[in-house]
């Protein structure tokens, strides 16, 4: 609402897609200002050894950290999505930064209010990062206590204050309830349930290296271990084992739940990843001691991995750029709204199920207020199929995801109707391998000018007209407007 009243400000009206945007830039921001704290967190809480030459040596933990961290899919692409765990995310960030920091206390506060307010589920991050830090003596079970009892009061009475007015039903906290339906009444599994492995083999990898094999396994399975031998804060902190051992504990634990998303340990990713940055570290040291040459090769074959990772991002997040079809479709009929459409003569036009589920949501909407400056229009989203037929009549308009050789059959019109295809919306569909080899050829045979596009011009263009040849698209929705049967044979007699 804040941000809506400064746009009507600024520009005289309701531009509710601009709205989005702002929401999500914040979002974003917020979560990119936690990871470049913890960062610099990192940078000089991981040098604080008692030799200067150690200091030294494991000062490359963050550079490590920091190039791992960036080209990660998951995070980057889904750090301004306005999902619940992206809201916790900065919270959970500066708590790992906090527990570097030695602010114990702050760090258990901080996910106890979280858990309370945004993801119920950390709670048990904050169960394992509290006995973490009573094994290694950082704190009394009464600091523990105080701590989480204070910041869960706050962000219970925030949660009563803010949800129940919102929801409109009193005594509301949504975690408390989320928490019952999913794990005490086990409605959970109802979305989908995956093995008690899932964590560890599938979704943790795929995290850390964008896909699990073999990027995502070699950072866990090879590079995370040795983040473990020598911790860069000091034995007389041990921070980095602190919450290595709380990670592993929260996804040990949270594998229990049947159902499994990467999202729900998405927050212990940037633990897995100062591990991974540390046992690179720690690697090349030992390789040392037999010679630079180990030492190079190894940290070359790293560097190598970080761009096949970065590539591999790239990739994805071109082909998950398509995989919002609904939304598309929405922008698209946009297009197609006349505007000198009078504003007591509303358009109706219907969105499917699919096309909701895809991207069109209520900041698409654009015309949905009667204003004298725009059109108006109903979007209409009736899914019971009784109702469907009853009201069919009155759409101008159809985004749907039937195709139109589908269409009459699924929404039938009077004879002096049908609908016309207007525009069409693709969506990724799968790698196309011709595409890649051709790409792999391409660049085997003039890696120069690959170099050239991609550091002296920065022509992302370029990129992206490969990128488009390695994904094999398909048509996924469609926008149909409703016109009037023409009949040659009318009028002769």
């Amino acid at each position: 609402m804040p941000l809506k009243a400064l746009l009507k400000y600024l520009k005289g009206d309701d531009d509710k897609l601009m709205v989005q945007i702002l929401a999500r830039g914040l979002l974003g921001m917020f979560n990119a200002v936690a990871l470049i704290y913890l960062k610099e967190t990192i940078s000089w809480t991981c040098t604080k050894v008692d030799k200067k030459s150690e200091a030294e040596r494991y000062s490359s933990v963050t550079k490590w950290f920091w190039a791992l961290q960036l080209v990660q899919f998951h995070i980057p692409f889904y750090i301004s999505r306005t999902l619940p765990n992206f809201f916790a995310f900065p919270f959970t960030t500066l708590a790992i930064a906090y527990t570097l920091e030695a602010n114990y206390n702050g760090a258990i506060g901080i996910l106890a209010f979280t858990a309370i307010v945004f993801r119920s589920e950390i709670a048990v991050l904050l169960a394992t990062l509290s006995f973490s830090l009573l094994i290694f003596r950082k704190v009394s079970l009464f600091d523990v206590i105080k701590s989480a009892t204070i910041a869960g009061l706050i962000g219970t009475l925030l949660s009563l204050v803010v949800d129940s007015y919102f929801w409109q039903t009193p005594l509301m906290i949504p975690e408390l309830k989320g928490f019952i339906f999913n794990v005490i009444e086990g409605k959970s599994a109802d979305w989908g349930t995956e093995p008690l492995s899932a964590y560890f083999l599938i979704h943790l990898p795929k995290l850390l290296g964008t896909v699990a094999r073999p990027s995502g396994y070699f950072i866990l399975y090879g590079l995370v271990p040795f983040g473990f031998f020598k911790d860069p804060t000091g034995i007389k902190f041990n921070h980095l084992r602190i919450l290595g051992l709380a990670s592993l504990l929260f996804v040990a634990i949270y594998s229990l739940q049947p159902h499994k998303e990467w999202r729900f340990i998405v927050y212990v990713a940037p633990v897995f990843t100062l591990l991974a940055a540390n046992g690179v570290v720690f690697i090349s040291n030992q390789l040392a001691k037999a010679g630079d040459v180990l030492k190079i090769s190894f940290q070359m074959a790293v560097i190598t991995l970080i761009g096949v990772i970065a590539g591999l991002s790239v990739v994805k997040g071109l082909a998950s750029s398509f995989n919002y079809p609904g939304g598309q479709a929405l922008t698209q009929f946009h297009n197609h709204v006349p505007f000198d459409l009078k504003a007591e003569d509303p358009l109706v036009v219907h969105l499917d199920v699919p096309v909701c589920m895809t991207g069109a949501n209520k900041f698409g909407q654009l015309f949905e207020i009667r204003s004298p400056n725009y059109p108006w229009v109903i979007y209409d989203k009736t899914e019971d199929v009784d109702e469907l037929e009853e009201i069919m009549d009155s759409f101008d308009f159809l985004v749907s995801a039937t195709a139109p050789a589908d269409i009459t059959r699924e929404y039938p019109l009077p004879e002096d109707y049908k609908w016309k295809l207007v525009d069409t919306v693709k969506s990724f569909n799968s790698i196309n391998t011709k595409g890649l080899k051709n790409l792999i050829v391409a660049a085997k045979e003039d890696p120069q000018l690959f170099y050239n596009k991609a550091v002296v011009e920065g022509d992302n263009e370029f990129f992206i007209n490969w990128g488009l040849q390695v994904l094999d698209l398909r048509n996924a929705t469609y926008v149909y407007k409703r016109v009037e049967q023409v009949y040659p044979w009318k009028g002769i007699e």
